[in-house]
């Protein structure tokens, strides 16, 4: 496949925006996990995931799932406007041993 685990997966997905902010954020949050999925699987110890995502309402749970990496932080883009709720999530350090206890804090048990 890649010829190893990787260093970093990076996440710049985004669906068709529909203009309902909730339903925006709901897909947007699906796609990230998606691609949190897909870093578990092929990262490497200590490997970072980058994702563009939405504060909302299962912006705190997304968080919580990354607790398998022991460094996840939250920046917001110095170009986006001051009330767009568009933010970066990056989680470093992945841990693939601390995947039990973060697995059921993934949004809305979707993340095993």
């Amino acid at each position: 496949m890649l010829g190893g685990p990787a260093y970093l997966v990076l996440s710049d997905v985004s669906p068709e925006r529909s203009g309902h902010r909730s339903l925006d954020h709901d897909r947007l949050v699906g796609l990230v996990v998606e691609a949190l999925r897909l870093a578990r699987r092929c990262l490497r110890p200590e490997g970072s995931f980058i994702a563009k995502t939405l504060q909302g309402e299962s912006h705190q749970a997304l968080l919580r799932a990354l607790r398998t990496f022991s460094k996840p932080s939250v920046h917001k883009p110095a170009a986006s406007r001051k009330e767009s709720t568009e933010v970066s999530v990056l989680a470093a350090k992945f841990d693939p041993l601390r995947l039990d206890e973060a697995g059921a804090a993934g949004p809305r048990g979707v993340l095993p």
